[in-house]
């Protein structure tokens, strides 16, 4: 059922841890409505079925919550929808998927972008029940899973939550997309979770997942904790390529930032920044204050001359970036904001480094934005 598309997004990602339809006819500009909906394939609705995964376990989500917004669609004009949808999409479709909102646009709908993510707004659709909303708003969670998976007479169950921040760019008119007129599918591969290669030919496993199982001498129950204590090194496959990923729970929060996807098998570019943090106005920064910031805030991990080497860089994973070479995607004074701000206690980075919005001014976040940005570009303060 499903063509796997994960090198494309996870290169990206890694890097920082690492003739669409034509719906409205005519000469000049014309207006048209397009529905946005939400779908999880039938691997979602229905189940993997145990010829699917290669090592003959069949798995069945039961609960699949995701929380879906800051939706951009592109015509002849951008249009950016206010509201975030909360959706359980392992509720039956048809294959229809899920009614998110009526769009209207003019010209040609050429691309939708999307962010999985913690709730950054006002709810304002989707089908979950007040119970899921409460458990992924007050965890600060982006998608939430609960399942089982069967193998003859073994059983087992999954509780997943994943504090996911990632957004998704979708061009419209890929040759492996199914559109259907005056309709764009926001997709979400709950499969990919299931990956077990990043480097190689990925394959739909299980195995790794159920030997997890530890809690209570195997309760039945494979959670994130009991995840995170299975060493990759060790394994043949769960390979990573140039970036060595520790553990499964680290691997698996890396596969989920890249679920998303358009109209089924239609790829995506992962969007790093949340819309909050695009062009914002800088302040002016405190002159000269740069170096004093970083000294006091970050070189324990970072190293006093931002090559990623301080004091504390070997006490976990992943290490600390080196400031110094940041990935293309990074070279942002918007990105540098939102990870300044928020830190990296989320997926796809679940990091130690703290949130500094409660306690940088305005002034001093700037100067240390400069610092950063002068190490990559010969200048800064």
């Amino acid at each position: 059922m499903t063509r796997w598309s994960v090198p494309r997004a996870l290169r990206t990602m890694i890097g920082l841890v690492p003739a669409w339809l034509l719906l409205v006819a005519g000469c000049g500009p014309s207006t048209g409505t397009y529905e946005l909906r939400a779908w999880g394939e039938a691997f979602v609705e229905e189940r993997i079925p145990a010829a699917e995964v290669v090592d003959g376990w069949e798995i069945e989500l039961d609960e699949f919550v995701v929380a879906l917004g800051e939706i951009t669609v592109q015509a002849d004009d951008r249009v950016d929808l206010e509201g975030w949808y909360v959706l359980d999409l392992t509720e039956p479709s048809g294959g229809a998927g899920h009614l998110l909102t009526d769009v209207e646009v003019t010209g040609r709908m050429t691309s939708v972008e999307y962010r999985l993510s913690r709730v950054r707004g006002e709810i304002v659709g989707g089908n979950a029940s007040p119970a899921q909303i409460d458990a992924l708003t007050q965890g600060g969670y982006g998608l939430s899973v609960r399942g089982h998976a069967r193998r003859g007479e073994e059983e087992l169950a999954f509780a997943w939550d994943f504090p996911l921040d990632i957004g998704h760019a979708c061009e419209l008119g890929q040759e492996l997309a199914s559109p259907q007129p005056e309709t764009a599918t926001l997709t979400l591969h709950a499969d990919h979770l299931f990956l077990d290669d990043l480097a190689h030919e990925p394959r739909v496993a299980f195995d790794a997942i159920a030997q997890a199982d530890v809690d209570g001498n195997g309760d039945g129950v494979v959670v994130g904790r009991e995840l995170s204590s299975v060493d990759l090194t060790v394994l043949e496959r769960y390979q990573s390529g140039s970036v060595q990923i520790p553990d499964l729970w680290n691997f698996m929060g890396t596969l989920a930032g890249t679920l998303g996807h358009i109209d089924g098998e239609g790829d995506c570019t992962p969007v790093f920044v949340p819309r909050e943090y695009r062009e914002l106005a800088a302040p002016p920064a405190q002159h000269g204050a740069g170096e004093e910031v970083y000294a006091a805030r970050c070189a324990s991990c970072h190293g006093s001359t931002g090559l990623g080497d301080g004091p504390a860089a070997a006490a976990g994973w992943p290490a600390p970036t080196n400031l110094t070479r940041l990935a293309p995607a990074a070279l942002s004074p918007d990105y540098l904001r939102y990870r300044i701000r928020e830190g990296g206690g989320f997926f796809p980075y679940n990091s130690t480094m703290p949130a500094l919005d409660d306690v940088l001014s305005a002034e001093e976040e700037q100067a240390l934005i400069s610092r950063i940005l002068g190490w990559n570009h010969g200048s800064g303060s």
